[in-house]
């Protein structure tokens, strides 16, 4: 899956919350490949939705980040 979006500070620590533009299931929480990302940055990820991953975040679905394609 690919998606545009805000990335922003989770409410815990070290955590990176993305807000993708054309969905509606958002704000999802990003893991995986989320080097360089920062809070404010708009950006087009690819990846997807892992159901399976249990994370300290507390907030959005886990998306696991394969590749950042455009900053």
């Amino acid at each position: 899956m690919t998606a545009r979006g805000t990335v922003s500070k989770g409410v815990e620590a070290g955590c990176l919350v993305f807000t993708p533009e054309n969905a509606s299931d958002g704000p999802w929480l990003l893991i995986g490949n989320t080097d360089g990302l920062s809070d404010g940055d708009t950006v087009t990820v690819r990846g997807s939705h892992r159901n399976d991953v249990a994370t300290t975040c507390m907030q959005g679905m886990p998306f696991e980040v394969d590749q950042v394609l455009e900053r």
